[in-house]
Protein backbone atom coordinates (compact mmCIF):
# COMPACT_ATOMS: atom_id res chain seq x y z
CA UNK A 1 0.00 0.00 0.00
CA UNK A 2 2.75 2.61 0.56
CA UNK A 3 6.01 1.04 -1.13
CA UNK A 4 7.57 0.66 2.03
CA UNK A 5 10.92 -1.89 2.37
CA UNK A 6 9.74 -5.07 4.09
CA UNK A 7 11.76 -4.74 7.22
CA UNK A 8 10.40 -1.44 7.65
CA UNK A 9 7.80 -0.54 11.31
CA UNK A 10 4.48 -0.58 10.86
CA UNK A 11 3.88 1.84 13.42
CA UNK A 12 4.55 5.12 11.39
CA UNK A 13 2.58 3.17 8.48
CA UNK A 14 -0.49 2.60 10.62
CA UNK A 15 -0.16 6.28 11.76
CA UNK A 16 -0.15 7.54 7.70
CA UNK A 17 -3.04 5.47 7.18
CA UNK A 18 -5.47 6.17 9.77
CA UNK A 19 -5.61 2.70 10.11
CA UNK A 20 -5.84 1.35 13.88
CA UNK A 21 -4.04 -1.98 14.89
CA UNK A 22 -5.83 -4.89 16.01
CA UNK A 23 -5.38 -4.78 19.97
CA UNK A 24 -6.28 -0.74 18.88
CA UNK A 25 -9.64 -1.77 17.75
CA UNK A 26 -10.23 -4.12 20.84
CA UNK A 27 -10.12 -1.62 22.77
CA UNK A 28 -12.71 0.73 20.66
CA UNK A 29 -14.80 -2.14 20.81
CA UNK A 30 -14.61 -2.18 24.42
CA UNK A 31 -15.17 1.41 24.77
CA UNK A 32 -18.47 1.01 23.05
CA UNK A 33 -19.31 -1.65 25.19
CA UNK A 34 -18.59 0.08 28.11
CA UNK A 35 -20.46 3.53 26.48
CA UNK A 36 -23.39 1.61 25.57
CA UNK A 37 -24.05 0.13 28.75
CA UNK A 38 -23.50 2.54 31.00
CA UNK A 39 -26.03 2.36 32.99
CA UNK A 40 -24.38 -0.87 34.68
CA UNK A 41 -21.55 0.72 35.60
CA UNK A 42 -20.72 3.04 39.09
CA UNK A 43 -18.68 6.10 39.48
CA UNK A 44 -16.35 6.44 42.25
CA UNK A 45 -17.76 9.80 42.91
CA UNK A 46 -21.37 8.66 43.30
CA UNK A 47 -19.81 5.95 45.99
CA UNK A 48 -17.64 8.50 48.18
CA UNK A 49 -19.12 11.57 50.16
CA UNK A 50 -15.62 13.36 49.85
CA UNK A 51 -14.50 15.21 47.02
CA UNK A 52 -11.93 12.73 45.65
CA UNK A 53 -9.17 12.82 42.66
CA UNK A 54 -10.42 10.23 40.49
CA UNK A 55 -14.34 11.55 40.36
CA UNK A 56 -14.59 10.68 36.10
CA UNK A 57 -13.49 6.32 37.38
CA UNK A 58 -15.48 3.47 37.45
CA UNK A 59 -15.94 1.69 40.60
CA UNK A 60 -14.87 -2.57 39.18
CA UNK A 61 -17.43 -4.91 39.33
CA UNK A 62 -16.58 -6.97 42.16
CA UNK A 63 -15.64 -10.24 40.69
CA UNK A 64 -15.13 -13.67 42.67
CA UNK A 65 -14.52 -15.87 39.52
CA UNK A 66 -11.34 -15.26 37.53
CA UNK A 67 -13.47 -16.14 34.11
CA UNK A 68 -15.51 -12.70 35.12
CA UNK A 69 -12.20 -10.43 35.55
CA UNK A 70 -10.96 -12.38 32.36
CA UNK A 71 -14.59 -10.86 30.49
CA UNK A 72 -15.36 -7.70 28.39
CA UNK A 73 -17.01 -5.61 31.24
CA UNK A 74 -14.88 -6.19 33.52
CA UNK A 75 -11.50 -5.37 30.99
CA UNK A 76 -13.46 -1.93 29.52
CA UNK A 77 -13.85 -0.65 32.95
CA UNK A 78 -10.11 -1.24 33.51
CA UNK A 79 -9.74 0.29 29.97
CA UNK A 80 -11.52 3.27 30.81
CA UNK A 81 -10.00 4.04 34.06
CA UNK A 82 -6.50 4.39 32.60
CA UNK A 83 -7.78 6.65 29.97
CA UNK A 84 -6.24 9.96 30.02
CA UNK A 85 -8.66 12.73 31.60
CA UNK A 86 -9.22 14.71 28.72
CA UNK A 87 -10.76 11.88 26.52
CA UNK A 88 -12.43 9.89 29.81
CA UNK A 89 -13.88 13.26 30.83
CA UNK A 90 -15.81 13.50 27.26
CA UNK A 91 -17.26 10.03 27.86
CA UNK A 92 -21.17 11.52 28.07
CA UNK A 93 -21.02 12.79 25.05
CA UNK A 94 -20.56 9.97 22.66
CA UNK A 95 -19.51 10.95 19.42
CA UNK A 96 -16.88 13.40 20.88
CA UNK A 97 -15.67 10.89 22.89
CA UNK A 98 -15.34 7.71 20.35
CA UNK A 99 -13.56 10.64 17.84
CA UNK A 100 -10.87 11.42 20.11
CA UNK A 101 -10.31 7.95 21.57
CA UNK A 102 -9.68 6.58 18.08
CA UNK A 103 -7.72 9.69 17.30
CA UNK A 104 -5.61 8.88 20.45
CA UNK A 105 -5.17 5.37 19.08
CA UNK A 106 -4.49 6.26 15.82
CA UNK A 107 -1.80 8.48 17.13
CA UNK A 108 0.11 6.29 19.31
CA UNK A 109 -0.51 2.76 17.75
CA UNK A 110 -0.62 -0.57 19.96
CA UNK A 111 0.51 -3.52 19.68
CA UNK A 112 -1.00 -5.54 22.76
CA UNK A 113 -2.87 -4.39 25.63
CA UNK A 114 -0.07 -4.60 28.35
CA UNK A 115 1.72 -1.69 26.03
CA UNK A 116 -1.26 0.14 27.05
CA UNK A 117 -0.93 -0.27 30.29
CA UNK A 118 2.68 0.18 30.38
CA UNK A 119 2.90 3.57 28.37
CA UNK A 120 3.82 6.36 30.70
CA UNK A 121 0.76 8.43 30.31
CA UNK A 122 -0.45 10.04 27.64
CA UNK A 123 -1.04 13.40 29.25
CA UNK A 124 2.18 13.87 29.48
CA UNK A 125 3.53 13.64 25.89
Amino acid sequence: MTGSPTRVSCKPLFQKLDILTMPSQCMLFLMMLLVNNFHYCTFKSSVHEKNIREKIQLCKPIANFVSYQKGEFYASVKIFNALPAPISNQVMNKNCFTKNLKTSLIVKPLYSSEEYFNLCKWDED
